[in-house]
This record gives C-alpha cells, structure tokens and sequence, in this order.
C-alpha cells in the first residue's frame, strides 16, 4: 500500500495542498495530474493543488484502495508569520541592483510605522510581508533603527541571475579542470559576494572579510561550506586580478580532526535484504560494493557495466581521469536482474522522462532505508563509499591499491581509512 502525505502550505501567496509521494508511483502520478486545478512543482517535487474541504477524504475516495492518505499539516493558522514570529524576528531580503528590501515580519505595521518616520515608501504585499523602495545611503540607518526598537534580523541576498564575467569566469574554471557541480556553486558564490559589496572588480582581504563576517557568519554555516566560500573568492580574485597579485590572507576554519562515519558489512547487508525495491536496493549495492561517489553513480550509464570481466567502468570520474573497478558477482547479478526488470535505455538509473537519477534523490534513498537501522543520523550516500574503503583495507588491501579504486590523486588521501580500521601504517 503506497501512504501519500498531504500538507497545507503557502504556495505562491496562496493556500495550497502538497502531495508527497514515494519515488517511482507512477500510477499515482497518473491520477493527480488528472485532478482540477493540479500542478507539478519541480522545486517542492510535488503535486500541488486548490484547498478544499475534507480533502483526505476527498483523495481517499477518488484514488485506487492501493493509496492511503493522511494530513501531517498542523492548523493553517500555525503557519503564519504573525504567531511564529513572536520574538520580533524579522527577516530581510535585500537586492542592491533595484534598491529594494523585502520584509517578513509579524510586527510589520511597527516596522512600516519606522520606514515612514525615515521617509520610506513602504508596500504592503501582505499581512506580514512588505516591500520598501529604499536608497542605499537610507539603508544602514534603517536597520540600526530596527534593532534600536529591539528588532532580531535574519538577513539574506538576493543573487541576480548573472553577473558580467560570468561566463568568462566559469570558461576560466574549466579551463582549471574544475568539475561542472564547483563552477555552478563557485559562480553562485561570488554573485553573493557582488550582491553585498556592490561591485565586482574590487576584491580585498578587507572587503571578503566583511562579507563574511556581517552576513554568512550570522547564518552558522558548516565548516565545509565556509570553506569553499573562501576558496570561491579566492579563484575569482586569482581571476580578476592575475596570478601574480598576493594572495588573499583569509584563513580557512581549522580541520576537524573526525573520523568518516562507517557502518558494518553485516548491517549494510541486512538493509540491504530489507530493501523490497529492486532499483533501491541496486542502487546502495552499486555504491557500496564498488566505492564509487554519488556523481559518478548518477552518471553511470548501462554500457559502463562489464559483466564478462566483472568490472565497472566509471568515464571521467574523480579528475576527469577513467578507471576499472572490479566488483563482486553478487553485484553483477543484482545489476542484471535489475536491468531485465526495468530495462533502462542509457542511464543505469533513470528517473523521469529518462534523465539520468538526481544526487538529491539519492540521498533520500539513503536517508530512507538507514535512519533507522543506523544508531548515527549522519548516515549519507558518502558513509558507503568510507564504508567500502574501511572494509578494503581491513580486509589487507594496500593504500596505493585503494587509491587507484577511489580515484584519488594522492595516498594521503586514503590514511584516514587506515586508521579507521586500526591498520598499521604502511612502509
């Protein structure tokens, strides 16, 4: 029996209800399209639709007696602003290019009462949400203001979609054999970056150092991502300004010294028996018993699977580099099985429309079948990749060979997996 959520939400300013549905219920999705008034929303991966009363028993009786529903919205009046903004939270979303600032508050008419004291033409869009026409030299004063009036403001950038070197900065990354995944993310970056400074050809140490510190920071992003922030900023400043200007001294967040979460072969194995669906449970045995990343997974194509020689091929993998993997039979006949009962044409793992499987879907795959079985919740698709590798080399394999399994440029690389497993180091 397939269980379909449904959940209240506001949905381009309107009241709106969310289907959420298991992957791969097509006859589901056959059914929801017909409804009145549906709509696919690729954002949310859902189906959304009008409000109306009684709706679960509404669905209940309109879909097969193979679908059940059940709401897991709370009141609708609990999603508004006024009622979880009780702490005079205030969220502002700010774009420079059009000197505008939208506000969400649920003290907005306080809010508006200041903008007018300062001159500020206010828009009210809706109960507790405005926008405001202001000058940037009318702006710091404005958010002093708020916080005098004991205002607690959550700020966010509005990125514009382009900036002028985009492209040739994104030519210039590829040029540096960057994969396409960091150019998009290193591109979105730095339009944060010309969003707040207003500028995109100055670039100090002064300058990164504000943006960090007034406007991420607040935000408590991971140490990962701080990370990759600098080094975005850093390659658009190599690129703006040439190889032969100082480098930035921004220093990244120190390392921490964690080791990889790994899981046993026993309990991915007994997961794994548990998985009903045949394309899941294909998917985590190709990840785990060959090692490879979730863009190389999503990436692999049909031809890539070498049952004569019981290898898979992975075609620009990790450094745009190609490699053999030898897997095990176990996973060959699984691959083969799978491959009779879907039959894929290109893509090993197809979702919609025959477009190779997303990473986001991915992970939920992985969320799904061991967050409860796992005692950690920082289970991801990389654990069974660590997991693989802590198992290579429990089992005697040498780290030059598993470097070449994992793709990696350097052994250094794969140390930590030694000391995981708790082998000696090796001469």
């Amino acid at each position: 029996m397939g269980i379909i959520k449904t959940q209240r939400i506001l949905y381009n300013n309107e009241s709106r209800i969310r289907l959420i549905a298991e992957e791969g219920q097509s006859n589901f999705d056959a059914i929801a399209g017909r409804l009145p008034g549906s709509m696919w929303s690729r954002h949310l991966h859902s189906w959304i639709l009008p409000v109306f009363p009684n709706h679960v028993a509404y669905f209940n009786c309109v879909f097969p007696r193979e679908f059940r529903f059940y709401d897991i919205s709370r009141n609708y009046h609990d999603l508004k602003v006024d009622e979880i903004l009780q702490d005079k939270k205030i969220l502002i979303r700010t774009n420079y290019k059009n000197q505008r600032i939208f506000i969400r508050s649920g003290h907005l008419p306080e809010v508006i009462k200041i903008a007018s004291a300062q001159g500020i033409h206010a828009k009210r869009k809706s109960d507790s949400n405005c926008r405001l026409n202001i000058p940037l030299e009318h702006y710091d004063p404005f958010i002093s203001e708020l916080r005098k009036n004991n205002f607690s403001i959550q700020m966010e950038i509005t990125v514009n979609h382009h900036f002028r070197n985009e492209e040739k900065f994104k030519s210039w990354l590829r040029k540096k054999a960057y994969s396409e995944r960091s150019i998009k993310q290193y591109a979105y970056n730095v339009k944060k970056y010309i969003a707040f400074r207003k500028s995109e050809m100055t670039i100090s140490n002064q300058d990164i150092s504000n943006f960090l510190n007034e406007v991420q920071m607040r935000k408590s992003y991971s140490r990962t991502y701080y990370t990759q922030l600098i080094s975005s900023l850093k390659a658009y400043r190599k690129f703006i300004t040439g190889p032969s200007m100082e480098n930035l001294e921004i220093k990244k967040p120190v390392k921490e010294n964690s080791l990889p979460v790994v899981l046993s072969r026993k309990e991915i194995e007994q997961v794994s028996r548990s998985i009903a669906n045949i394309k899941h449970r294909t998917l985590l045995k190709t990840m785990f018993y060959s090692g490879i990343s979730v863009s190389e997974t999503i990436r692999l194509q049909v031809k890539d699977i070498l049952p004569q020689t019981h290898e898979i091929f992975i075609s620009g993998g990790k450094y745009k580099a190609d490699r053999r993997i030898p897997v095990p039979a176990e996973l060959i006949n699984q691959i083969e099985e799978y491959i009779t009962c879907f039959n894929p044409l290109n893509y090993l793992f197809e979702g919609r429309k025959g477009k190779n499987y997303s990473e986001r879907s991915i992970q939920k795959v992985v969320k799904k079948y061991f967050s409860k079985s796992s005692q950690t919740n920082q289970v991801s698709p990389r654990t069974l990749r660590h997991s693989f590798a802590s198992h290579m080399v429990s089992g005697g394999m040498k780290e030059d060979e598993l470097q070449k399994y994992l793709g990696f440029r350097s052994r250094r690389s794969c140390e930590v997996y030694r000391k995981i497993s708790g082998q000696p180091e090796s001469s």
